[in-house]
């Protein structure tokens, strides 16, 4: 269960930080990941998004995806801090330390930063 996932990440992540398992961390972060790919293809917001009598769970699994993301992304702060700090700022998140995972952000504001990529692309020519 994806909000599940969410809230025993940072628990996770502090174990396999405290045996030097650094690449168990992240695999931990990933999957969580990989579960909010899968939320959507489950949920299909785009087909939510047709119909106006599906607003409320539109709203709902947007919320809990950008919710994991920017759970995700705190945690990344310690392995990718530019990256991380990116994703925190178009989700305009300012409460951004480990303390802050458990907080309950009422709505995002996605609005207010334009995105740019996180990473370039790497062309192998």
């Amino acid at each position: 269960d994806l909000l599940v996932s969410k809230d025993n990440l940072l628990i996770k992540v502090d174990e396999k930080m405290a045996s030097y398992k650094v690449n168990e961390s992240l695999e931990i972060i990933f999957e969580l990941l990989r579960k909010c790919n899968k939320y959507i293809d489950d949920t299909t917001p785009w087909v939510l998004a047709k119909e106006e009598e599906n607003k409320e769970r539109l709203e709902t699994v947007l919320y809990n995806l950008l919710d994991c993301i920017r759970v995700s992304a705190i945690i990344l702060q310690a392995f990718i801090p530019t990256s991380a700090k990116k994703i925190l700022n178009y989700l305009n998140i300012s409460e951004r330390e480990f303390k802050d995972i458990a907080s309950n952000i009422d709505k995002y504001d996605v609005g207010t930063v334009k995105p740019e990529n996180l990473f370039e692309r790497i062309n192998e020519e």
